[in-house]
């Protein structure tokens, strides 16, 4: 478990999603999705330690704490 905690999202994705997409350029598209419209769904393909992928269900919600805006996952 701690060796997920250390790792960024990208390193937990593979380099390409299912539909083919970069997995960097569909995340930012995503990010942006939340923080325009404040929340957004979607299947995303991440990646286990031990190099298989597996399917999850995302949300992402914008969120504004002290001033400043945040993603909520």
């Amino acid at each position: 478990r701690s060796e997920v905690l250390e790792k960024s999202p990208d390193q937990l994705s593979p380099e390409r999603q299912p539909d083919g997409s970069s997995s960097a350029e569909s995340a930012a598209v995503r990010i942006g999705e939340a923080l325009h419209t404040g929340a957004t769904r979607f299947e995303w393909m991440h990646r286990r330690m031990d190099g298989s992928d597996f399917a999850v269900e995302v949300v992402l919600t914008r969120l504004e704490i002290a001033g400043k805006t945040a993603i909520f996952t």
